[in-house]
């Protein structure tokens, strides 16, 4: 079935609806109704502008019913801006909080300005009195906008908090008491989860005591939870949080501390798979996926006497495809990093570090056999919930990216939510280059080098991309050997990441970066860099996901500047041979150039691959969401 007929089979259930897309003309006449509000506005003094926003608290406002009001608003929050923050929002960018206020995922550009966007609706919601939740994908971007906005929230009379991570639970009770609260959206999850295990607690009193509190008629303690409700969430990059991310679990685990008790079966496991022929394991690229076969399963049960006979929690058979799958499938500097003698997982979509998570059931154990590391406790499941399920759990929800388009029939069937696409503030002046493509990753890398080598010599700034920590290292190497200076970037250099991107627009400037490492921070061009192109961005192989290119891409050229981008591309990426190594095949029999570049036509061949990978991970996605609901439903009747 394609997913063009799984979007048509679910769209019965969605009132027929499955466009996904919403024109920006709607919100057109309520723009025309905010310019004409522009002279009152501004003869009016700061308290009477408070005083206008916060009359308008608990009272209903719907854009079917209340545009007239909601436009008034609006034009109140501009001129707060102006006054406030010396900043006078973009028409495009107020026509983005329409969008966002409306209920939809609106896409806006990179450098159009979200964090000022996102006042708008966040403003919006906060008049139901019930809290907003702005959603940022690190620490840094929400208190970073928490800072900005403050002023500006304060003067139209709302209070403000920042959710940081960790802190304490009064803190944070604090913070969520605020009518506005930004925070990361795991930080939020996993507060709910926490809040559930002590209202599971709750309803697990010890023997006797609801009796005793009832006989000396003392009320039940009541529960201390850190959150209010879930009435608005505000989300930033919301196609990575609930398209890349959305079934992911997020998961409150029991974690005991210290070495494993019984560390012999894994160990003795990873010895065992080198032994272990190709017909003895079934290896999937494609899906990431290895088990024994049934010749793999009988081999390993013919000499017992090498099995532990201690310490297994289970089948002998599980511990070897534990291993199998730490030595073929968890790759170091790709899926995770050795950090003081300690497994850090590394998140695939923006290559940041998971701080103290763990693979459970005995994979994050069988990886630290592998690196011969002290293996630890296993860890089990308290209590759990998929990101895709916990903002459902809201009233009203929208969000923000540079990059929805590609997935909006999977934001109407899955979230109901409409895709709107934000006109550019200024047009843009991106040129995109053709893929490069070559046949074996020596070449690649030798002609990327030569291509900074060549524009370094201009002083044009340089951002390169690259999909994994190894990789951004690999290149990193190179460009040392041919005297470039660079900065590198990647998930072991977390806490610098703003400020070395930041710095990627300068003069001069070569920035190595894994994947989406500073999205959301800006790439201001330096002094003169506009006249010698602007920011190049190159991306050292393709994603799965033409989206996350675009992502990458997106980087240059932002607010009307000047910028290019290219991707360079070998028929021994993990997109070709995981997914279509036929394609290898063919590239073989054409004619390369002098430098070993292939013809320009491969790079079709590529778009293609990407085309149906989106298909394909689309219906896995409907599927799985399709599975929880039906799930849900059944919990629920039981």
């Amino acid at each position: 079935m394609s997913f063009g007929s799984v979007i048509n089979t679910l769209s019965s259930f969605t009132g027929g609806i499955i466009s996904g897309s919403r024109s920006i003309d709607s919100y057109e006449s309520m723009l025309l109704m905010i310019d004409a509000h522009v002279e009152k506005t501004l003869k009016m003094e700061d308290q009477r502008i408070r005083e206008e926003v916060q009359k308008f608290r608990g009272v209903p406002l719907s854009f079917s019913e209340s545009r007239p009001t909601i436009a008034w608003l609006f034009a109140l929050i501009r001129e707060a801006s102006v006054r406030v923050l010396g900043k006078n929002p973009y028409r495009v960018q107020i026509l983005a909080g329409l969008c966002l206020a409306d209920g939809n995922v609106a896409e806006v550009a990179t450098g159009e300005g979200k964090t000022l966007i996102g006042a708008f609706p966040a403003a919006f919601f906060a008049l139901q009195d019930k809290g907003v939740h702005v959603c940022t994908v690190n620490s840094y971007l929400a208190g970073r906008d928490c800072e900005i906005l403050s002023p500006l929230l304060n003067y139209l009379g709302f209070s403000v908090g920042h959710l940081k991570d960790a802190a304490l639970r009064t803190e944070k009770k604090k913070a969520y008491d605020c009518d506005i609260t930004y925070g990361t959206g795991y930080e939020y999850g996993f507060d709910y989860l926490r809040d559930q295990l002590v209202l599971l607690e709750r309803m697990k009193p010890g023997p006797g005591v609801a009796l005793r509190n009832q006989l000396m008629n003392k009320p039940d303690a009541t529960p201390f939870l850190v959150q209010r409700g879930h009435q608005a969430v505000i989300i930033d990059e919301i196609d990575s949080v609930l398209i890349d991310e959305g079934l992911m679990p997020l998961i409150i685990s029991n974690s005991g501390n210290g070495p494993h008790p019984a560390p012999l079966p894994f160990q003795i496991a990873r010895d065992y798979v080198l032994k272990l022929d190709e017909e003895h394991y079934d290896w999937n690229r494609k899906n990431h996926h290895i088990t024994l076969t049934q010749s793999g399963h009988d081999f390993i049960y013919q000499d017992r006497s090498i099995h532990p006979t201690t310490g297994m929690v289970r089948p002998w058979h599980t511990y070897i495809d534990l291993a199998l799958q730490a030595r073929y499938l968890m790759n170091r500097d790709v899926h995770y990093v050795v950090i003081d003698e300690a497994i850090q997982l590394v998140d695939q979509n923006t290559g940041r570090l998971f701080k103290d998570r763990k693979w459970r059931d005995g994979l994050h154990q069988s990886v630290e056999a592998k690196e011969r590391i002290t293996i630890t406790q296993e860890t089990s499941s308290e209590v759990a919930i998929s990101r895709s399920e916990f903002y459902k759990l809201y009233s009203h929800f929208c969000g923000m990216t540079g990059t929805a388009k590609e997935n909006k029939r999977e934001f109407r069937v899955v979230y109901k939510k409409s895709v709107v696409t934000v006109p550019l503030n200024r047009p843009s002046q991106r040129k995109e280059l053709e893929d490069a493509i070559f046949m074996t990753p020596e070449l690649k890398l030798k002609a990327l080098i030569r291509a900074v080598v060549g524009r370094a010599g201009t002083g044009q700034p340089i951002l390169i991309g690259t999909r994994t920590i190894a990789s951004s290292e690999e290149v990193a190497t190179l460009l040392e050997r041919s005297g470039v200076y660079f900065r590198l970037l990647n998930a072991k250099q977390d806490k610098e990441e703003a400020e070395i991107v930041s710095m990627a627009g300068l003069r001069g400037s070569i920035t190595i970066a894994t994947n989406m490492a500073g999205r959301g921070t800006d790439i201001p061009l330096g002094t003169g860099v506009a006249e010698l192109g602007g920011l190049h961005v190159i991306g050292v192989e393709r994603q799965e996901s033409r989206r996350v290119d675009r992502q990458l891409i997106g980087r240059a050229a932002r607010q009307g500047d000047p910028g290019s981008g290219q991707f360079f591309v070998s028929a021994e990426d993990e997109l070709i041979v995981r997914y279509n190594p036929a394609l290898s095949q063919k590239w073989g029999g054409l004619k390369p150039a002098e430098d070993g570049r292939l013809p320009e036509g491969c790079a079709g061949d590529v778009k293609d691959l990407q085309d149906h990978l989106e298909e394909f991970f689309g219906r896995m996605r409907l599927e799985s969401s399709s599975r929880e609901r039906w799930l849900d439903k059944l919990r629920d009747s039981i």
